[in-house]
């Protein structure tokens, strides 16, 4: 069966089986754990994580490589993957936890103001819970991907991505170079970048570079300052100061009483240059927590 990249969804497929083996190894996943694989394409992860044993879920948008890798799996005679088709941004908010007021509106409105419509689905047999994501991300997709992982208070026990080396630089960042993506991965997560990837590892090529990079889940949150302040307190003055990052905290958040806070050297600062600690000592403050 010939199968080709579509150009209406800029797809990018990964072909170099170095990366993909360094991307398993990222994973860490270990016979009969259980994987998510976004955007499998042409399987160049897909067989690789069916070869380690790993129960995989391999959910693809276009009907065309879901019959080739079926057609695959099945020559190999490897059970231990099932195929999925369907669109990550439809089915992925519809394995959270959130209220059914959401679903049966068919929306969900995500930390970073993306607005996805979904029709709600479940994918049989799957569980939310101890459960990893490996993906070679389509760009197109990565603003609408990480909304709604953030929304779902990132479920998963660890995220492996391949996506543009610009995103995942802004996922690692410190200051002065935070982002509102940064700031909530780093929020929920521990964010390793695990190498740069080039061009020459995908059909076609992109025109720019890629990198892998790892998101854990924090265990304990309370132990690392950050739930001192709740998310629900914190996060409104993180994402109000981030519509205009250029502006200095004291304008942006001029209308709360920042007298409380000027002691905290902050105030003449942009939201880029704050560290997470920053917020919670601004929150606390402004909170009166």
């Amino acid at each position: 069966m010939h199968v080709h990249p579509s150009r209406d969804r800029g797809q990018n497929f990964l072909v170099d089986e170095r990366v993909a083996e360094v991307m398993i190894r990222a994973a860490g996943l270990s016979r009969g754990d259980q994987c998510l694989e976004i955007g499998p394409g042409l399987g160049a992860l897909t067989f690789k994580l069916a070869d380690h044993g790993v129960r995989l879920h391999a959910l693809e948008i276009e009907s065309k490589f879901v019959m080739f890798l079926r057609e695959e799996l099945e020559k190999r005679n490897q059970k231990n993957v099932v195929v999925v088709e369907g669109d990550v941004l439809q089915i992925l908010p519809s394995l959270s936890s959130r209220g059914e007021t959401e679903r049966s509106r068919g929306e969900v409105r995500g930390t970073m103001g993306f607005l996805t419509e979904f029709a709600p689905s479940k994918i049989e047999g799957f569980e939310v819970t101890h459960a990893t994501i490996i993906a070679s991300l389509p760009y197109s997709i990565t603003g609408d991907f990480f909304s709604i992982l953030f929304d779902m208070a990132f479920p998963f026990t660890r995220v492996v991505l391949l996506l543009q080396k610009e995103v995942a630089m802004r996922l690692v960042a410190k200051p002065p170079h935070m982002s509102l993506l940064g700031i909530l991965a780093q929020w929920h997560t521990e964010v390793v970048l695990v190498q740069k990837v080039s061009p020459s590892a995908f059909w076609p090529q992109p025109e720019v570079e890629s990198a892998i990079v790892v998101l854990d889940a924090k265990k304990e949150k309370a132990q690392d300052g950050i739930a001192a302040v709740s998310f629900v307190i914190a996060f409104p003055l993180i994402k109000r100061a981030f519509k205009a990052p250029r502006k200095k905290i004291k304008t942006t958040l001029a209308h709360f009483n920042l007298d409380k806070v000027r002691d905290l050297g902050l105030l003449d600062k942009r939201p880029s240059e704050l560290s997470l600690d920053d917020w919670v000592r601004l929150g606390k403050a402004i909170n009166k927590y």
